[in-house]
């Protein structure tokens, strides 16, 4: 498990409560299932509107012989009008009180930060072997997606007890391997670090879902800037006292 430790490392230089083999329940199979690191931080902000922020990072190591091919087009998923459709699916939420303009604090979100959005992926020359014939993005993309969906169940359950605070997901993948992205528009192709993916149709869940596909070359300047957007976001969310 290099790639796994070298990540653990890197998530501990971050202050990163790190639970590695996460438990969670797959919500279409109920079976149970591991997702390689369950990464949790919990911010007291005591305002009018919440007690506390809950910023969680799903991430699935892979380490294959293959390569990932994105296909990317224009930024405009992200766009003024679609970022609360895009956040609000990732994320639980339970306020004292309505009226809350959450979109503001959505504007320091360092997925604003990418230019260009993945809406498919190919793996060329995928090799099946007896062990295992699945597609590895495929299969690392439904992990962390519905280790996400588990933990938001979690807190829908009736007997399960609501504290008022409001939780971001962060579902991400890392590999050690080339990412390629190929540009719809421009029919260029060209090797990149990191990579922002859309996902629709996870499980019985029609919701949006952003994921970051980072190299792990790139993932210590990726923990960084969440870092940053989880303290702009502490700091909006205090000045409601």
């Amino acid at each position: 498990f290099p790639l796994e430790i070298k990540v653990m490392k890197l998530l501990k230089q971050f202050d990163w409560r790190v639970i590695p083999q996460h438990y969670y329940v797959d919500p279409d199979e109920e079976k149970g299932r591991s997702l390689d690191f369950y990464c949790i931080k919990r911010v007291e902000v005591h305002s009018s509107y919440v007690d506390a922020l809950r910023f969680v990072l799903l991430i699935e190591c892979k380490k294959t012989a293959e390569n990932w091919v994105f296909f990317v087009t224009s930024n405009s998923l992200l766009d003024e009008k679609m970022k609360l459709i895009e956040f609000l699916p990732t994320m639980h939420i339970k306020f004292k009180k309505p009226g809350f303009p959450l979109i503001e604090a959505f504007r320091h979100s360092h997925y604003m930060d990418y230019k260009k959005v993945a809406i498919n992926h190919y793996v060329p020359f995928k090799k099946k072997s007896e062990k295992d014939g699945k597609d590895s993005f495929y299969e690392a993309c439904q992990q962390v997606l519905k280790a996400l969906i588990d933990d938001r169940r979690y807190f829908e359950r009736p007997e399960i007890p609501k504290p008022d605070l409001c939780s971001f997901y962060y579902p991400i993948i890392i590999t050690d391997n080339p990412i390629f992205e190929y540009d719809i528009e421009t029919d260029k192709i060209s090797r990149k670090n990191r990579i922002l993916y859309s996902r629709e149709g996870v499980s019985r869940w029609l919701e949006p879902f952003l994921i970051d596909v980072s190299r792990f070359e790139a993932t210590h300047n990726l923990l960084k800037e969440i870092n940053n957007e989880m303290q702009k976001i502490s700091e909006y969310f205090k000045q409601f006292t």
